[in-house]
């Protein structure tokens, strides 16, 4: 039997057989194909809920991942320094300097002459707890300035959050999540 090749407007390719009519039924009732207004609605209201307490959860994230990055920055900048004396076999001193909203790190050598590394910004917004600091590595890879105390470094972010630096006299550098002394944020 011949079969012809019917094109028709929304039902789009209709295969039938020769002398017979093309007309498709609509099967259930009518309204199936989409959604209604009052689902789009509460759809659309549900997720605004979600997204008013998702927002502030988010930020305070992003801000407690921003300041531990600038943190473990800190103490990055301070090993690497540390490493440098050690393999140059000469004492260095590092700074940590507030500089309007962010801390710049340089490292040169004790005599001031031979820069260690390039310098380092953190990221906007985050500050040190004190507006300067030097901390001074030995050629051996202790730490010679603030004497034989362990010495903590606050780091903060414009929440007032505070994390810590921590550097033993032997010249480990570690960070940490608690603050480094009762003193507040700037």
């Amino acid at each position: 039997m011949p079969f012809a090749l019917l094109v028709t407007g929304e039902q789009g390719l209709i295969l039938c057989r020769e002398g017979t009519s093309a007309v498709r039924t609509q099967s259930g009732a009518q309204g199936e194909a989409g959604f209604t207004l009052v689902e789009v609605m509460v759809t659309c209201v549900i997720i605004g809920i979600a997204t008013t307490l998702a927002v502030p959860n988010f930020l305070e994230w992003q801000a407690r991942n921003k300041l531990r990055h600038a943190t473990s920055e800190v103490a990055s900048q301070l090993t690497l320094a540390r490493m440098n004396a050690m393999s140059r076999n000469r004492s260095v001193n590092v700074t940590l300097k507030n500089v309007g909203d962010v801390v710049k790190i340089t490292a040169v050598t004790a005599s001031g002459s031979i820069p260690v590394e390039s310098e380092a910004m953190l990221s906007k917004g985050i500050v040190m707890r004190e507006s300067s600091r030097v901390v001074s590595f030995s050629s051996m890879g202790m730490r010679t300035s603030d004497g034989t105390q362990t010495v903590k470094i606050g780091v903060c972010n414009p929440q007032k959050l505070q994390y810590s630096v921590v550097i033993t006299p032997v010249g480990k550098v570690n960070w940490a999540t608690t603050a480094a002394d009762s003193t507040p944020c700037p």
